[in-house]
């Protein structure tokens, strides 16, 4: 994986909070849900995924 810029890093991490509902959809469709003890686990490395892909394949 390529080094990841901290600037693009920190707008990444403002769009992952704002779009936390879509990564909570990614999660749910790999079959975890908000009652499963290890949801929020999934959601953190949801959101830091969220965040690699946006600083590699920035739009």
């Amino acid at each position: 994986m390529e080094k990841i810029d901290p600037a693009k890093s920190e707008k990444g991490f403002e769009l992952a909070m704002a779009n936390k509902r879509t990564v909570r959809r990614a999660v749910n469709r790999f079959g975890r849900r908000v009652t499963d003890p290890d949801f929020e686990d999934f959601m953190q490395e949801g959101i830091l995924l969220y965040v690699a892909f946006y600083s590699i394949y920035k739009w």
